[in-house]
């Protein structure tokens, strides 16, 4: 297996348990808090977080296409951290909103703005946060 694909997957398994950790937490969260956002989310647990899992495989795997095209010739040190959270956010909003407006679309319903800032709370800002911490992380291992 060469080392870019390595790479990639190692991301992608890292955001998928990070992820799945999330969409568990803000589940049990807003039960707690009594928003709750899917029917019985005691029974629901298990398919959040295989969701979170999907998203954040698939978010991890862009975050590192994004680094492989566009600073392949930098080290972790060299890259601003605030740079990568965006790129963190940007990656982590690309499956989840394709998902979601592809999920509307076909039952016929359409993205309200209300359901965008929604998406950039629970995928962005994962994304931005996942993507901050990794760097840092590896970041310091140097």
């Amino acid at each position: 297996m060469t080392k870019k694909l390595k790479a990639t997957l190692g991301n992608g398994l890292l955001w998928a348990v990070v992820w799945a950790l999330w969409g568990v937490f803000m589940t049990v969260i807003g039960h707690l808090f009594g928003f709750d956002l899917v029917a019985g989310p005691r029974e629901a647990l298990p398919r959040i977080a295989l969701e979170g899992w999907i998203m954040g495989f698939l978010g991890g795997a862009a975050f590192s296409g994004v680094l492989g095209l566009l600073h392949r010739s930098k080290t972790v040190s060299e890259l601003s951290a605030a740079r990568l959270g965006l790129w963190g956010a940007l990656a982590g909003l690309i499956a989840p909103e394709a998902a979601l407006f592809l999920a509307l679309e076909m039952t016929g319903f359409s993205m309200t703005p209300e359901m965008f800032v929604q998406s950039v709370l629970l995928f962005g800002l994962p994304g931005a946060v996942t993507a901050f911490g990794m760097i840092k992380l590896a970041q310091r291992a140097r």
